[in-house]
């Protein structure tokens, strides 16, 4: 009963953990690729042991400038992935604006609070375009806008499930309750 509980709440539980202009495009609670939480059922969804949301002190996340978004909308797009490394990872394109990136990492920290980091199942959510500009002087605008330009000038390398984009790792910093 408990894991059919969790199979129809997750998605809301997401939706309501970020800000009105987020959708869930998609999310899927089904068995990790390793987990030691729980174990699948003939469903395969994962029947939790106990129902503790953990959170890490630290996690990072990566960047990836990517052609295209898979929702022609979208401004980001937030990968939260149970089974894949980096299991954080924030898909923008160029025409995403500070303001976009500030929104899509608030959503993932919001994300962070709310359903833990030892995700069931993979989650998917986009930022839609940001009305004005970052909160100016704000953390999360501030950094937004240095990853960016740094995001311009890096490298390509191959981000597991996504493909070779120009890409950079951040750490995020601790999540408060």
């Amino acid at each position: 009963m408990r894991e059919l509980i969790l199979r129809l709440i997750a998605p809301a539980l997401l939706a309501m953990a970020l800000p009105e202009a987020l959708t869930a495009q998609s999310s899927k609670v089904g068995p990790p690729a390793s987990s030691s939480t729980g174990a699948a059922d003939s469903t395969g969804a994962v029947r939790r042991t106990a129902w503790p949301v953990v959170i890490r002190p630290d996690v990072s996340v990566s960047i990836v400038l990517v052609p295209a978004l898979p929702v022609p909308r979208a401004r980001a797009v937030i990968l939260r992935r149970a089974g894949i490394e980096p299991q954080n990872v924030i898909l923008v394109t160029a025409r995403t604006t500070d303001a976009d990136l500030s929104r899509a990492i608030a959503a993932l920290y919001n994300s962070r609070r709310s359903l833990g980091d030892a995700l069931l199942g993979d989650l998917v959510a986009h930022v839609e375009r940001a009305e004005g500009p970052a909160q100016a002087g704000s953390r999360n605008a501030l950094r937004a806008a240095i990853d960016l330009a740094e995001l311009q000038r890096s490298p390509t390398s191959d981000v597991r499930g996504v493909g070779r984009y120009p890409s950079r790792t951040v750490r995020l910093g601790p999540v408060t309750r």
